[in-house]
């Protein structure tokens, strides 16, 4: 397969280290892009320093405040000649886009949106309704089907599900399968520390591991937010976190690499105590990862993550926030820890074929017709 568009400009103005999914997804989908990696430009936040893309150019150019008013600007300076993806797009990006381009875009394929998450309000559907009215030509990829379902109803003509890309995950999945577990699994809870994924939660089973006096091996990502924020509510946690004392407390308070982070997320429990609500329709890559890595997951009913663990029968389902709950549900993993294991590897090799990023560019080659 070979793209009719000579150059693609990869544009995600939130990627500003190596660390997390968004460094992930655009070095995947550039490695993808079918006529080369040289065929596609990042443009990625202007503090990105040493990467490992491999773009024929990395521009630096977005910063946090007036990053989408220079995806707008940017995106239409190529929209003539070029092809331009927004890997996580949001309206924002999208007004300004609107209101630079009032003639439209027609030409398909020419701008690509991949919609990570959409959550309704009536104000963003209006407004959408509007952009696709206008702009007929837009290609949009989500990796829900209830994401594709709502903004095909707001007026998205060239939609289609595309599962989110990651890249290296059959090599990943073999090394799972041909790896000996640990006997002892340690209970995972990676990303940053948010109030919405459950951080209250987490603290919580620490204590009780403490009150037992359990010598299981905890480990937690405590790093700041993709900004490099931490919220008061989020400090207090961490501070009671530190009172506890557990003694098997692995606590990583640095952003982690993507090596680093599989690493992390390896041949344990995983912990995502993230609200229902919030991740009813949101992908979540450390999901995706801990099941890769051979680690069976735990995670709140209704949300994204449920579904993926229920189809695959590689964790467990937790309704509500209570303590006691998922508790209960760490102690029966861990006492079924090696047929729990080995269905998060049969799981792995599944959605190594699932996530492949050729299916993404694939998918604009066939809605560009």
């Amino acid at each position: 397969m070979t793209s009719r568009f000579p150059i693609t400009h990869l544009m995600e103005p939130t990627l500003n280290s190596q660390a997390g999914h968004c460094h992930a997804l655009v070095s995947a989908l550039s490695r993808a892009h079918p006529n080369g990696a040289a065929s596609c430009t990042a443009w990625t936040h202007r503090d990105l320093v040493r990467h490992g893309l491999s773009p024929s150019q990395v521009r630096n150019v977005f910063s946090r405040r007036g990053r989408h008013f220079q995806v707008a600007r940017a995106a239409v300076g190529h929209l003539r000649h070029d092809q331009v993806v927004l890997s996580t797009a949001t309206t924002s990006d999208l007004l300004g886009i609107h209101l630079l381009r009032p003639f439209g875009i027609r030409r398909p394929g020419s701008l690509v949106l991949y919609v990570h998450w959409y959550y309704p309000k009536p104000r963003k559907d209006r407004f959408l309704r509007r952009f696709f009215k206008r702009h007929p030509g837009v290609i949009v990829l989500a990796p829900t089907r209830s994401t594709v379902s709502h903004l095909k109803h707001l007026g998205a003509r060239r939609i289609e599900l595309v599962d989110y890309p990651f890249a290296g995950l059959a090599d990943r999945a073999a090394a799972t399968a041909a790896r000996k577990p640990p006997t002892e699994p340690a209970v995972i809870a990676a990303g940053a520390a948010r109030m919405d994924k459950g951080l209250p939660i987490t603290v919580g089973l620490v204590e009780t591991f403490a009150d037992d006096d359990l010598e299981v091996e905890v480990r937690i990502q405590a790093s700041p937010t993709h900004w490099g924020d931490v919220r008061p509510e989020v400090a207090a946690e961490l501070a009671r976190l530190d009172a506890v004392g557990y003694a098997g407390l692995n606590r990583e308070d640095a952003t982690l690499s993507d090596e680093e982070f599989r690493a992390f997320v390896r041949d344990g429990i995983a912990l995502l105590p993230y609200d229902a609500d919030m991740f009813r329709d949101r992908v979540s890559g450390v999901a995706v990862d801990a099941l890769i890595e051979g680690s069976p997951v735990i995670t709140s009913a209704g949300s994204w993550m449920a579904g993926l663990v229920e189809q695959f029968d590689a964790g467990l389902v937790v309704e509500g926030s209570d303590v006691k709950s998922w508790r209960r549900a760490i102690d029966t993993v861990r006492e079924q820890w090696e047929s729990f294991r080995a269905r998060a590897v049969d799981a792995a090799e599944e959605l190594a074929r699932i996530h492949q990023p050729a299916r993404f560019w694939e998918a604009i080659e066939r809605l560009s017709g």
